[in-house]
């Protein structure tokens, strides 16, 4: 053994923001803020679509309790 092995720099791999690979090599918190953000956005989807489904329906009452649920 020459110890060439010691002299090799570590080769940093970069990956786009857009690239699928980039998703991959986040780190364990990064992950799970994103899966947050993203049921808590799902949530949030849901909850305007029942409240527009209520008032639609006139429910005004309960859909009045959803918007102020949102608003919290």
């Amino acid at each position: 053994m020459d110890g060439s092995y010691k002299n090799k720099v570590p080769k940093i791999r970069k990956y786009n923001s857009v690239s699928p690979l980039a998703f991959l090599h986040m780190s364990d918190q990064m992950i799970n803020t994103y899966l947050a953000l993203g049921i808590m956005g799902t949530v949030l989807i849901g909850a305007v679509v029942l409240e527009k489904y209520l008032v639609k329906n006139e429910h005004v009452s309960a859909a009045k309790l959803v918007s102020e649920g949102i608003y919290h």
